[in-house]
């Protein structure tokens, strides 16, 4: 037997091996991005959850220990997990932190300073706390479909800050007025 007969018979059982570990290699790739992926997601999504609740009930309740420590969770959370959030989504953190200021005042900075049982919330806002509520199951909607997607390589829904969420949907409510007005 020749060397050109052994690479003949052996050639096409070395590609086969040499694509085979390739693609278990980026298949593996992906389940450890996967995993990844679900791990920061389900370590940021309860603790959003918990603030978009507080929000929600924040006329009626307003435990400032609550709201200080379910603030200083859901910041220190997404600090934690920041490297693996999508790139376009370094902002969650800062834009939480503006949504609960404008709602609550106090609590922006819980992940920096100590609770004070004698600091009290802003006034309650109807306004802003809807606008922190709305932001907030935003925010959650999108790092669900994120944590949810199946494919190695995600689409990354759209999460804009909530500065520009905020100037977007006055935006669309203009623009509703003006049609309103029109008729």
């Amino acid at each position: 037997m020749t060397w050109q007969d052994i690479l003949m018979v052996s050639l096409p059982t070395l590609l086969a091996g040499v694509v085979g570990y390739g693609s278990a290699g980026r298949a593996f790739g992906q389940q450890e991005r996967r995993t990844l992926r679900l791990t920061a997601a389900d370590s940021v999504i309860p603790r959003i959850d918990v603030l978009s609740r507080l929000v929600r009930i924040s006329d009626r309740q307003a435990d400032g220990a609550e709201w200080h420590a379910a603030a200083a969770a859901a910041l220190d959370a997404i600090d934690a997990e920041r490297h693996r959030l999508p790139r376009p989504w370094q902002h969650l953190q800062q834009s939480v932190r503006i949504a609960i200021g404008e709602s609550t005042g106090v609590y922006a900075f819980a992940d920096r300073t100590p609770y004070e049982p004698d600091v009290q919330p802003i006034p309650y806002s109807r306004e802003w706390a809807s606008n922190a509520e709305e932001y907030l199951t935003y925010a959650l909607r999108s790092l669900r479909v994120w944590r949810d997607e199946l494919r190695g390589r995600p689409r990354v829904p759209e999460l804009v800050s909530f500065d520009e969420w905020l100037r977007r949907r006055d935006l669309q409510s203009g623009a509703r007025r003006r049609v309103d007005a029109a008729r």
